[in-house]
């Protein structure tokens, strides 16, 4: 009988362990209940003493074995391959470079309702109106920048110029 609580409880710890590896929980289910079989053969069918000395080591080694993993996995090689380690703290999402179009004219590419494409200081950008629909080759104005979003609008001529 000791030998099964001995047997239990390791193959217990390593499948718990091995939920790290292999995520669904089942794994460490299994494994939690293995370990928690092995406490209960170690009270019941050997004797109530084995059975606290059992349970106690047991969670002092599992607790050092959780510690272990904790501070010395993140440091080796298959760790690397696990986890991602580069940080996107530069990362922006936005194109600060679309700041300098505000202000600019240019020509829709598609129908917009309210969103298309335009052609605006020589560059093809995704645009919207401000809640109107244009047709296609209307000249429009970008009227506001808010991160990735163009705001356009139709240029209208003054009255004095319009044919």
């Amino acid at each position: 009988m000791v030998k099964w609580c001995f047997f239990l409880y390791i193959t217990g710890l390593l499948m718990v362990c091995l939920e790290i590896f292999i995520p669904g929980g089942i794994v460490g289910a299994v494994g939690i209940i293995s370990i928690a079989s092995s406490f209960w053969v170690a009270y019941t069918k050997i004797s109530s003493v084995f059975g606290l000395y059992f349970v106690s080591i047991g969670l002092i080694v599992a607790m050092f074995c959780i510690f272990l993993s904790i501070k010395l996995f993140p440091r080796t090689k298959f760790s690397e391959k696990l986890f991602l380690r580069n940080s996107e703290s530069d990362f922006k999402s936005t194109d600060n470079g679309l700041k300098s179009l505000e202000g600019k004219e240019g020509t829709a590419l598609t129908k917009l309702r309210p969103a298309g494409i335009a052609n605006v200081d020589g560059r093809k950008i995704s645009v919207v109106t401000e809640g109107t629909f244009l047709s296609k080759g209307i000249k429009v104005k970008v009227v506001k920048v808010e991160g990735n979003r163009i705001v356009v609008r139709e240029v209208t001529l003054p009255a004095s110029r319009q044919g």
